[in-house]
């Protein structure tokens, strides 16, 4: 298993999501890192099997099988909020599920997300692509 933590700043600006239907513990070994660290480390990995994040006490794993894509999507503020997300696209259309998110567009959330891309795929084990989806008009 390969463990990686990927930011250490108490001003992450995007939230980790408990996916639906995923489970929502870390393995052992990333829980004690977690329980060494600080609570608002974001902490990544991966082995052949699973993927996940630990962060603010949170956690989720999902089954790298059933992944299609990983993608950092987002919409800018038009009309409405907008959104900042790192989302799983499932094989068989089973639906898109954000991991990590701003449930509203900020400027400084896709920053931090090209920023920490190079690591994110580290940690994730995947390539990621990136998807303006424009105005939420």
């Amino acid at each position: 298993m390969k463990i990686f933590t990927i930011d250490e700043s108490t001003k992450n600006p995007l939230e980790l999501t408990q996916v639906k239907g995923h489970l929502w513990k870390a393995p052992q070994e990333v829980e004690a890192l977690a329980k060494n660290g600080k609570l608002w480390h974001l902490i990544g990995w991966h082995d052949s099997k699973q993927f996940g994040f630990y962060h603010k006490r949170k956690a989720v794993t999902i089954n790298l099988r059933e992944v299609e894509i990983v993608s950092i999507n987002y919409m800018t503020r038009a009309k409405g909020k907008g959104w900042v997300a790192l989302e799983v696209k499932y094989h068989d259309n089973v639906g898109v599920y954000p991991i990590l998110e701003s449930k509203t567009y900020k400027k400084e959330a896709l920053e931090w997300c090209m920023e920490k891309i190079e690591v994110l795929q580290e940690a994730i084990g995947l390539e990621i692509e990136v998807n303006n989806y424009g105005h939420d008009c």
